[in-house]
């Protein structure tokens, strides 16, 4: 599993005691010093060994609204399965639930 410094700890605990015990790994992406996820950034960890990666949406303590299309896109044309935690997205805010992309798992 790959996952972001910035992800939610539910998600990161849960892949870090489900999976290394299962002999899978997890691996976190750092965050920019603005606070994204770098689609780049992602896509140079994907390999064949890479089943799922999770990313936030978005970020209510520092307003960060991650790049979840590209990520998404990059993700499946690795042929991984992709997470969108999405928790932290508000009515207010510039993306609404209709615009994130289809996730394989929300």
């Amino acid at each position: 599993m790959v996952g972001t410094l910035a992800g939610n700890l539910a998600v990161l605990s849960t892949a870090g005691g489900c999976g290394v015990p299962c002999g899978h790994y997890r691996e976190v992406i750092p965050i920019t010093k603005g606070g994204f996820v770098d689609p780049d950034e992602v896509e140079s960890r994907l390999n064949d060994d890479v089943l799922l990666v999770s990313v936030m949406a978005a970020n209510s303590e520092t307003g960060v609204l991650d790049e979840v299309d590209a990520i998404a896109e990059r993700v499946r044309d690795a042929g991984a399965l992709f997470h969108c935690d999405a928790t932290q997205i508000s009515v207010s805010r510039a993306k609404s639930l209709i615009s994130l992309p289809e996730g394989d798992m929300m």
